[in-house]
């Protein structure tokens, strides 16, 4: 049996009007907060990508996790999260092989996870109904599972600090380029990529040809832009100083 402590945070029942009065509501805010606040760090890539149904798809395929832990017997949370993050990557691969559209392989994952859920839970000697786990009740979170969803938010949070800007530019544009000299492929351009920068910092003409391999996004800069963000940026004019004399 749990102590008191042991199913609530420091502190509780905090000071909070009704009704957030009770340890279970005030749980269940903490809960609410975090994932509202951090989740959506996450949603507009997947929304930008045109893959706003991936949320809903993954928290089904979480099933297969759930009937997996009730089989072997380990954690239901962290099970669920190694299957999302499995299934995840399997349609992003063949999203990225072009195997299948975005659509169609969430389509493939999302129903083969309820599927293999039922038939691990069914295996199983618990007997357990899937029904809750599938739906869920924020209003039943423990302490546990509110100091769990801090560390997912905190790793959110450290993630988009750490790579928001390079997701900013794949999501903003998954096509390519090549770059050509008298018929001969120098290099392929990419997400992140710049071109021109030989031109723009050293006004030299150019030497080579960009054509695009398919329908990509650009941003394009001239000499004034950059020097108006100089002052602000200084790391990006860094970079592209350096980009410039690694091809010179």
């Amino acid at each position: 049996m749990h102590a008191l402590g042991a199913l609530t945070l420091p502190g509780m029942p905090w000071p909070l009007p009704w009704p957030f009065d009770r340890s279970y509501m005030q749980l269940a805010l903490v809960a609410g907060v975090i994932v509202g606040a951090t989740a959506p760090l996450i949603g507009v890539f997947i929304v930008q990508k045109g893959m706003s149904l991936m949320g809903d798809g993954i928290g089904h395929v979480a099933v297969a996790g759930i009937g997996a832990s009730l089989l072997m017997g380990t954690s239901p949370t962290w099970t669920a999260l190694v299957v999302a993050i499995a299934a995840a990557l399997l349609i992003e691969f063949l999203r990225s092989r072009g195997s299948a559209t975005g659509d169609l392989a969430l389509a493939l994952v999302f129903y083969g996870g309820i599927a293999a859920g039922v038939v691990l839970a069914s295996r199983s000697s618990t007997n357990t109904n899937l029904q809750p786990y599938l739906f869920g009740s924020i209003l039943t979170a423990t302490a546990e599972d509110v100091w769990t969803i801090v560390a997912l938010g905190a790793g959110i949070a450290v993630a988009m600090a750490i790579a928001g800007r390079a997701l900013f530019a794949v999501v903003l544009d998954e096509g390519s380029a090549r770059v050509e000299r008298e018929g001969e492929v120098l290099a392929t351009l990419g997400p992140g990529d710049t071109f021109g920068e030989q031109g723009l910092m050293a006004k030299t003409q150019r030497n080579a040809t960009v054509v695009a391999a398919e329908d990509m996004r650009l941003i394009h800069m001239t000499k004034f832009d950059l020097n108006r963000i100089k002052g602000s940026h200084p790391e990006f004019v860094a970079r592209i100083d350096a980009i410039a004399a690694e091809r010179s």
